[in-house]
């Protein structure tokens, strides 16, 4: 039987407006100042799912470099997919959800 892990984050954005050359302003929704909060994410899927980054690579196919990258090295902004393929390795679901609750788009049934 396969162990699904479940884990819930919330990000609450911090609104910082700028003023450009032109006058308007311009709100910046969300910033972080050294890498993406996706990669803390990972990082616990990681560890919870008590997997080696061989074992990651193997079944996601993302190399080992890049896990390694993500969170050793110098990565900042992990691409969306690669990030879906070693949380699907750890058995993560990736659930959007409206603020009300609902569920716009989930993982897919095969």
């Amino acid at each position: 039987m396969a162990r699904t892990a479940a884990l819930q984050v919330s990000v609450q954005p911090t609104k910082r407006i700028s003023v450009r050359n032109n006058g308007t302003q311009h709100v910046n929704d969300y910033r972080f100042i050294e890498k993406d909060p996706v990669l803390d994410i990972c990082r616990t899927a990681v560890e919870e799912s008590g997997l080696s980054y061989q074992e990651i690579a193997d079944r996601s196919g993302v190399s080992i470099g890049t896990l390694y990258s993500w969170f050793h090295r110098d990565t900042k902004r992990p691409q969306h997919l690669t990030v879906k393929f070693v949380l699907d390795a750890c058995e993560v679901d990736v659930i959007y959800k409206r603020r009300d609750g609902a569920t716009i788009r989930g993982a897919r049934k095969h």
